[in-house]
């Protein structure tokens, strides 16, 4: 800055220095945990995806590609229904406008089961969390979807593993009745009712000696 004197000369130069230490180390600190976000979105074994409150696709990761088949890039800005089957695609729609009107969640956002779509056409069952902040005065939701076709499975054949020793046990010719540890009977099958003349309502609760 020029220092003039009372003919306007200069006489000497000023300056003005700031301290930018703390500002420079909260920008580090910032672009730290920006870089450990980004890590943790990109290498997430769920999808995280993101839409705007148009119902339009924001941004998508890595894991979008295994779990729907499409490229993450293929997704920015199409509606989000294109990861749900046609009966769902109304339900949302609606369900979404109602609760961008009046805040109404037609679901529950942490945890539910709902059915989506590959890009292949296949469906497929999956967990969903959703979450939501507003930014400039718009509302960004973002969604972890997990593919539970697995798991699902899984509970399919222990279910149907269950249904048949229930129809074998439901069919021998033999007695057969189960007890907790103080004897206590909490099954028995029809053939225990057939032989004692009881109700399953009296069987079950007693003890087994009373059977």
């Amino acid at each position: 800055i020029p220092l003039f004197d009372a003919d306007g000369v200069v006489y000497a130069i000023g300056s003005v220095a700031t301290d930018i230490t703390e500002r420079q180390h909260e920008e580090s600190a910032r672009r730290y945990s920006e870089e450990k976000h980004r890590l943790v979105v990109e290498t997430a074994n769920d999808a995280i995806i993101s839409m705007d409150d148009t119902g339009a696709i924001q941004f998508a990761n890595p894991a979008s590609t295994r779990i729907f088949g499409y490229d993450p890039a293929e997704l920015i800005g199409k509606p989000l229904t294109v990861l749900m089957p046609n009966f769902m695609r109304e339900l949302h729609e609606n369900g979404f406008r109602r609760y961008l009107d009046t805040g109404q969640r037609h679901i529950n956002w942490q945890g539910t089961e709902l059915t989506a779509l590959r890009e292949n056409g296949q469906e497929f069952p999956v967990e969903i969390s959703f979450g939501e902040l507003t930014r400039d005065g718009h509302k960004i939701f973002t969604g972890f979807i997990r593919d539970i076709s697995k798991r699902k499975q899984a509970e399919d054949k222990l279910r149907a593993s269950e249904r048949s020793m229930r129809e074998l046990t439901e069919t021998i010719p033999q007695m057969l009745w189960s007890a907790e540890e103080d004897g206590t009977v909490n099954y028995c099958n029809q053939r225990t009712l057939d032989y004692t003349g009881l109700s399953a309502e009296e069987v079950q609760g007693s003890g087994w000696l009373t059977a």
